[in-house]
């Protein structure tokens, strides 16, 4: 099956336009902010980068357009910077999201250093996870950990380290990583496509350690099924059941109560038959 090309995929040789840095001053002191408001910001501090729709998807679980609204809101009272990745050769546009650095300075942190297209991709994928993970579980945790891995995450009280493959260099290192058993944690790995997983299948013996997905699966199709499993020399899709999103809760509405009077009232203004 064929795929349009991922927004995450090098390939879309993306030329970066980087935000202007607002001034030293906020416009809304953080602590009129509501608690998902202030989650999304702490967390970005380690995320770094983030597209709008991820943003959208943590601030307002299952309202899309209300969340987009809010990250507006956030950018315009100076917390965010806007950047816009537009590819060369397709023209696909992207804009993702940083902390300003009044912001950052706000959480003790640097200031705001550009990245390769890389290492911002990667960056993405990283959200892309977490967005997807706060869908099925509010108080999912991500972290640091330690090369060739981009980032720990603890979800549903599981911890599973993440590696998001955008080069040969890195898939080599992690490759290694997990043949020779370096450490036992699980790890979850994310390709361009299953063209780019091929090499994992030589350390099946290894299996029990690593579940793969790709760039699709990530963005488009239920966590539960993404993940999939080394077996006689093929990947073969794994239910992860924990990974399930929970479904939406559809409210029937809410009858207004019956006043007997305006019964009677109605029925003496109707004209009788």
């Amino acid at each position: 099956m064929v795929f349009d090309l991922s927004p995450f995929h090098m390939e879309n040789k993306y030329i970066i336009k980087w935000g202007r840095q607002p001034s030293d001053t906020i416009k809304l002191k953080i602590s009129t902010l509501n608690t998902a408001q202030r989650k999304v910001l702490e967390n970005l501090g380690f995320l770094y980068f983030a597209s709008k729709v991820q943003l959208a998807k943590i601030l307002n679980p299952g309202n899309i357009r209300r969340g987009k609204k809010n990250v507006s809101f956030l950018l315009d009272k100076g917390y965010l910077v806007e950047h816009t990745l537009t590819g060369r050769e397709n023209n696909k546009f992207m804009p993702v999201y940083s902390l300003s650095n009044p912001a950052r300075k706000i959480y003790g942190l640097d200031k705001f250093q550009k990245a390769l297209t890389i290492e911002l991709l990667q960056k993405l994928l990283i959200s892309q996870f977490y967005s997807r993970f706060h869908e099925i579980d509010p108080e999912t945790k991500v972290e640091e950990t330690k090369s060739p891995f981009d980032a720990r995450f603890t979800v549903k009280g599981m911890q599973f380290q993440v590696a998001t493959l955008r080069e040969k260099v890195q898939r080599d290192k992690v490759y290694n990583h997990i043949r020779f058993m370096e450490d036992e944690m699980k790890t979850l790995i994310v390709v361009s496509d299953w063209d780019d997983a091929k090499k994992f299948l030589d350390i099946k013996d290894q299996t029990h350690l690593f579940r793969i997905t790709t760039d699709h699966n990530l963005l488009k199709e239920d966590l539960s099924e993404s993940f999939s499993y080394v077996e006689n020399d093929e990947f073969i899709p794994e239910f992860i059941p924990p990974f399930r999103k929970p479904p939406k809760i559809v409210q029937e509405p809410v009858q207004p109560p019956v006043d007997e009077n305006i019964n009677r009232l109605l029925g003496i203004l109707q004209p009788s038959s």
